[in-house]
């Protein structure tokens, strides 16, 4: 007797296996035997029958496959029992996993009903097949979603650049991915501060030989294209400011779009040609994130430049009708080249921060480029740390001397002294903190032993609501360094250092008597690389008085004043106050704002 058994990595079919057995005198015998080979279940999850809901322009829903299969799963397919909504694709993400997502417009409605199939890549009848599961669409979910016609797309959130091949991912599904250029750890702190999320912060204070490089596999054949990107200017060279370059073996200028030396106007390049140039009117170096938007017709070269939603109107006005490609090394953001990936000049340099870059094939229209102006996304990473601390002002009262202002997430509790109180019936949400600045009063709560950085060059980001009583010379918060928020006078509000100074704005003084949120970035030793946001709109701040000098914030904090025993004590309301150990971005200045939590029982 004897046993035949062993594993066999064949598709389905019937296989004849021929066993051949030999007794102790060497006589021998064999039988063909028919093998018969089926395939096994593959099966989807999440599993059907199953409800999704689309309510937005970008919903997607992940599935993955499990089962025996020999090959890679493929040609995903999407079929609709009865009604097709239009507007959706499956595209594979892996050997077994796929998603569906939106492609274009879809009409509004519930009960749509579709399943997914695929098959083996070497086992052609072994197939996987969903069931069916229903669909309902809903008010954006109808809406093309950004991304039709996209090509490529860097978001430039990557926690860590140090010009490894491929770092920065292009999640268009081009894999244009690209890489920077003489960037590292030192550069991370500023590149926080993005528009969305991290961003890419170029050829800060005297550095000239930083740039991005994107993936060519983008920026091939382009009839029809348009180029988007949010932009922060930091300095202005004294020749131009380079966003993008383009170029290709020869041809140095293929695609090629920067501002004047005041950064008031436009000029635009495609094919060795000046093509576009486009006045703005004012100038975007003012601190501030704009978005831009650059769109070529083919066919008769008819180009549009947006800046922050308005269309620019082109005084050049010479259309270029050739396709555009690019070579490999040839997608630079930052410098401009004059062959490929080189000769750059530095009078010709972007000083400051660029974020969220796409490319489409398409000619975008003005809806579409306001809703990429209000496009965001979730940072992800480990670099996207939360606040450090959270102070609710949710207690039922405080106590002097007694530290029971509470922490929500960190244990770093505040204690409260002078007429520091708690008031249930105007703040923000909840309760609210409030504070006084009569004579003699020390209003104010000590917050001590906070892990916050005091190296040169990092940032701390403090988020709170103030309702300000519309007094002058008062601190809403402080660092124990003499490093704060300041109302200098009852019209100017921004940062202070102990100076006799204030690097901020004017017009303060309709902050008055309501609520508002205000987000600080202190920057360590660079007073004027700090950040000032109020109701999520970053401030055009200024130098408006003295001369900052360089402080750090410290492990002691203070609401109100700057020590519990100074005069700028603070008249008013402060409500939900939250430290990050590291500059905030644009959006993530908003996400805090928004922020909420469920109050005290009665």
């Amino acid at each position: 007797t004897g046993e035949l058994h062993g594993t066999i990595d064949v598709c389905a079919g019937d296989y004849n296996i021929t066993v051949r057995v030999t007794d102790a005198g060497s006589r021998t015998d064999e039988r063909i035997f028919t093998l018969a080979v089926v395939n096994g279940t593959l099966s989807v999850s999440p599993s059907s029958p199953q409800t999704f809901n689309c309510t937005s322009s970008t919903f997607y829903q992940d599935f993955s496959a499990s089962g025996p299969r020999l090959g890679a799963l493929e040609n995903w397919a999407v079929t609709w029992h009865g009604t097709n909504p239009g507007g959706f694709e499956v595209i594979s993400t892996g050997e077994a996993t796929v998603r569906f997502r939106k492609s274009g417009t879809s009409t509004i409605g519930s009960g749509y009903q579709f399943k997914l199939t695929a098959r083996d890549s070497v086992c052609n009848d072994n197939e996987v097949d969903s069931g069916y599961y229903t669909l309902n669409i809903s008010g954006e979910g109808g809406d093309e979603p950004y991304y039709t016609g996209m090509v490529g797309e860097w978001r430039l959130d990557e926690c860590a650049w140090d010009g490894t091949t491929d770092e920065i991912s292009d999640t268009s599904g081009t894999n244009a991915h690209g890489e920077s250029h003489n960037m590292g750890s030192a550069d991370t702190v500023n590149r926080s501060i993005g528009k969305v999320c991290y961003s890419a912060a170029v050829n800060l204070d005297t550095v000239t030989n930083q740039y991005v490089n994107l993936g060519h596999e983008a920026f091939q054949n382009l009839g029809d294209f348009s180029l988007s990107m949010w932009f922060r200017i930091d300095s202005l060279s004294s020749s131009i400011q380079t966003l993008f370059s383009g170029a290709k073996a020869g041809a140095d200028n293929t695609m090629l779009i920067f501002l004047n030396s005041t950064g008031t106007a436009l000029t635009t390049w495609v094919n060795q040609t000046t093509t576009g140039g486009f006045n703005i009117g004012s100038t975007v170096a003012d601190g501030l994130w704009h978005h831009l938007v650059w769109t070529r017709k083919v066919s008769d070269g008819t180009e549009v430049v947006y800046i922050d939603k308005a269309a620019l109107s082109d005084t050049q006005g010479i259309g270029n009708t050739s396709n555009v490609t690019l070579d490999a090394g040839g997608a630079i953001l930052g410098q401009e080249q004059d062959s490929v990936g080189d000769a750059f000049d530095v009078n010709q340099i972007f000083h400051g921060w660029i974020d969220e870059v796409m490319v489409y094939n398409k000619v975008l229209t003005q809806t579409d480029v306001n809703n990429l102006y209000s496009l965001t996304h979730d940072c992800v990473g480990s670099c996207y740390t939360d606040a450090i601390a959270w102070y609710y002002m949710d207690e039922d009262s405080w106590t002097t001397g007694n530290p029971c202002v509470i922490d929500s997430i960190g244990g770093y509790d505040g204690t409260p002294t002078g007429d520091s109180s708690i008031n249930k019936t105007d703040s923000h949400l909840c309760y609210a903190g409030e504070f006084a600045d009569a004579p003699g009063n020390d209003s104010c709560i000590t917050i001590t032993g906070l892990p916050v950085s005091t190296t040169a060059g990092d940032k701390t980001t403090v988020c709170f609501w103030m309702k300000w009583a519309g007094n002058g010379n008062e601190m809403p918060i402080g660092w124990a360094n003499s490093y704060d928020l300041f109302f200098y006078g009852t019209t100017r509000f921004g940062f202070n250092t102990g100076a006799s100074d204030l690097y901020g704005i004017d017009g303060a003084n309709a902050l008055a008597n309501d609520w508002y949120h205000v987000a600080a970035i202190f920057s360590n030793n660079a007073p004027l690389k700090n950040q000032l946001y109020i109701d999520g709109t970053l401030q055009p701040i200024a130098v408006l008085t003295g001369t900052p000098v360089n402080r750090t914030v410290s492990s002691t904090f203070y609401i109100s004043g700057w020590s519990p025993s100074d005069g700028y004590k603070f008249n008013g309301m402060i409500d939900e106050l939250r430290i990050y150990t590291r500059g905030l971005s644009s959006s993530e200045v908003t996400e805090d704002m928004n922020l909420t939590h469920s109050c005290p029982g009665p």
